[in-house]
């Protein structure tokens, strides 16, 4: 009898993969050596949200200096989906995210988990201005832009009026927190005008 034909080899689930999401233009592909899994018809959808669903509390927990101050460029919904449910990748990917506007001194990725946590993804802005990152785990992400707060500044004002009106706003408050809190540690730092202490005075107040 003839010899039974040997099996057709499963079809490669990574035929040079890179996906494309229509809206945004972000894109997706394996970096060597990626074990993730990603069968043909799998779909990259990014959904732009609103930089103002990053909290405050969320922000402060990226490692900056102390000179320096962060804000959110850009808040995105990251979705793997087959057949119309959402998967993971199992594995390494590379996703490269819309062009930033403005010039910052250090751009990061964080990955922000459901209780708010957040993890840091390694990152890349590239020439063309668009932001690469590899994960592992598809959710939301927040573009974090960094820079050094300038000197002769008034937390990242610069507006001579507008610096002047604040600190004589914050004066007012010291005025207050004396009388309300005589022995509060931080009071005593207060007492300085130097610009260098206004962080701390409006963290303060933040409270």
């Amino acid at each position: 009898p003839d010899p039974e034909p040997d099996p057709e080899p499963d079809p490669d689930p990574n035929p040079d993969v890179k996906i494309e999401d229509a809206e945004t233009g972000s894109k997706l592909e394996l970096p060597e050596g990626s074990e993730a899994v990603l069968p043909e018809g799998t779909e990259f959808d990014v959904e732009v949200l609103p930089t103002t669903d990053v909290t405050e509390e969320v922000l402060d927990k990226v490692v900056i200096k102390e000179n320096e101050e962060s804000i959110v460029i850009a808040f995105y919904d990251l979705t793997l989906v087959l057949e119309g449910a959402p998967v993971q990748p199992n594995g390494k990917v590379l996703v490269t995210l819309p062009a930033i506007e403005g010039n910052y001194s250090k751009v990061k990725v964080i990955y922000i988990a459901d209780d708010g946590s957040i993890e840091e993804c390694v990152t890349t802005v590239n020439p063309d201005g668009t932001i690469t990152f590899e994960t592992d785990h598809f959710s939301k992400y927040a573009v974090i832009g960094i820079n050094e707060i300038e000197k002769g500044s008034f937390m990242g004002l610069r507006n001579p009026e507008l610096i002047n009106y604040c600190k004589k706003e914050y004066d007012k408050l010291d005025e207050k927190a004396k009388e309300l809190y005589p022995e509060h540690k931080l009071l005593m730092d207060l007492r300085s005008t130097e610009l260098k202490d206004e962080t701390q005075r409006h963290a303060f107040y933040q409270k």
